[in-house]
């Protein structure tokens, strides 16, 4: 309304202003009304989109850019990309690798002598005459495959008293006719370590070794008896573990960023595998752009790491570890330039923390934690990331089949031996034992309630304490 038309209205009398007014209180509540929908409409917008956006996040996540198994792909499963560069290196063993190879015995098992008969030129008779040097060829070679049967006799003994007594056989012989303990002990280690199946593995055993009864039936048994005799020792690790191992632990713990292990009294490093696959999943999915900048850094680092190793070097020096932090230290201050952080939402404030993206808390965790990320720079015994010690404990068992799991018992049992072998086979490979003779003794009852655990206990014991950390 211009001022024309105001003096014109004030002319026209009371009623016309009145009226005016009128309608412009309606026009205002109209307005306010109308205000407040936009906002509400916005407001759900945002959220529809923030939802939109959370499922497409969800969605987009895989094996490679985020911590999810390989397993949970399905048929979309994305084709391999490696962070690795390539490298001028030829592929193979490179100059100065120690390697493996076979090398000769002193005293073979068997000795097979090829003599000279005759002179190849000639013709003539060389039965008689001594060899001038001998040639030797080696060949390793398993031995035919059989099964030992081994007979046990007790003798039954009538005393003039009238008492008969009876020699008591072996604690591991405890019926007429059964499977020893070195079958028990490659079945239950084909089984639980390598992950054959029920069906696959008695078949081996039919074949390979002649054990023409060996069933599946059979087999759950051996793998139930082992798994009750390592229960004790399982028992005894974790109690060792959250009485002793974590709390009194002075070295370097390796982990992922979940906020209980900061709890404990040590040095921490933190895994950069995980970071990678955050860092590739914003990369991809949130196109930001600092995030492959910090990709590439982690990995000079550790390539730079890496080669200093190999040259003998027990550090990198002084400049490189400067250069290094202050690249670390730029890439932060890029990312936050990138991804600020946002202001608090209007009206009082909220308990807790506030709510910010994956992107942010991310850039959080490298700006509170470069010590922690950076640990395998300057103590080349860190490690890069402790992949490593969920393979070693994470091996993921064959389910029994259906017609095992019919019985309860049975089922349970298997079950119970599915996870608690495993994770034992793992320590022990760590620890440089051979993993067939701990088997084979856990399987001949040598671990029992009561009485101390040998060998598996004591190793896996010093192992856990490596398992995610190094001193």
């Amino acid at each position: 309304m211009t001022r024309d038309d105001a003096q014109a209205l004030y002319r026209a009398g009371e009623d016309a202003v009145v009226r005016v007014l009128l309608e412009l209180d309606q026009v205002k509540a109209e307005v306010t009304t109308l205000k407040a929908d936009n906002a509400a409409l916005r407001h759900e917008c945002q959220a529809l989109r923030d939802e939109v956006r959370t499922l497409q996040e969800t969605a987009a996540k895989d094996s490679h850019n985020s911590s999810k198994p390989p397993s949970s792909d399905g048929l979309a499963k994305p084709r391999p990309k490696s962070l690795r560069t390539s490298s001028s290196r030829p592929t193979g063993g490179q100059p100065g690798h120690p390697g493996q190879t076979l090398r000769m015995v002193t005293t073979p098992d068997r000795t097979v002598r090829h003599p000279v008969e005759r002179c190849t030129g000639c013709g003539r008779s060389l039965a008689g005459q001594a060899p001038d040097r001998v040639e030797r060829r080696q060949v390793f070679d398993l031995p035919e495959p059989t099964l030992e049967v081994t007979e046990h006799q007790a003798d039954v003994k009538t005393c003039a008293c009238g008492c008969v007594t009876r020699a008591a056989f072996p604690p591991e012989v405890t019926a007429p006719v059964q499977y020893g303990l070195r079958v028990k002990s490659v079945a239950v280690y084909l089984k639980e370590y390598q992950l054959l199946p029920f069906d696959r593995l008695t078949e081996i055993l039919r074949d390979l070794f002649a054990c023409d009864t060996f069933s599946e039936g059979t087999l759950a048994n051996m793998i139930t008896a082992c798994a009750h005799r390592l229960g004790p020792v399982e028992a005894i690790l974790r109690a060792q573990v959250a009485a002793a191992i974590l709390p009194a632990f002075r070295g370097r713990a390796v982990h992922d960023f979940f906020r209980s292990y900061e709890q404990y009294d040590c040095d921490h490093a933190f895994c950069n595998a995980h970071l990678l696959r955050e860092l590739i999943f914003l990369w991809e999915e949130q196109d930001q752009r600092w995030a492959q900048t910090r990709i590439d850094h982690l990995l000079t680092i550790k390539a730079a790491v890496e080669t200093a190793r190999e040259a003998g070097l027990a550090a990198l020096p002084d400049a490189d570890l400067d250069r290094f932090h202050q690249g670390y230290l730029h890439i932060v201050d890029v990312g936050d330039a990138q991804t600020p952080v946002t202001a608090p939402a209007p009206g009082p404030p909220r308990r807790g923390r506030r709510k910010q993206s994956k992107a942010r808390n991310l850039l959080d965790r490298f700006r509170d934690h470069p010590n922690g990320i950076l640990a395998f720079m300057r103590d080349f015994a860190v490690p890069f990331t402790n992949n490593w010690s969920h393979a070693a404990g994470g091996m993921r068992p064959v389910m029994p089949p259906a017609r095992l799991c019919r019985v309860g018992r049975v089922s349970a049992s298997v079950r119970l031996a599915l996870r608690r072998i495993p994770r034992s086979g793992g320590v022990v490979r760590r620890h440089d034992h051979r993993l067939s003779r701990k088997v084979t003794r856990a399987s001949g009852g040598r671990y029992r309630s009561g009485t101390r655990p040998l060998g598996l206990a004591c190793a896996s014991a010093r192992s856990l304490s490596r398992m995610s950390a190094c001193k």
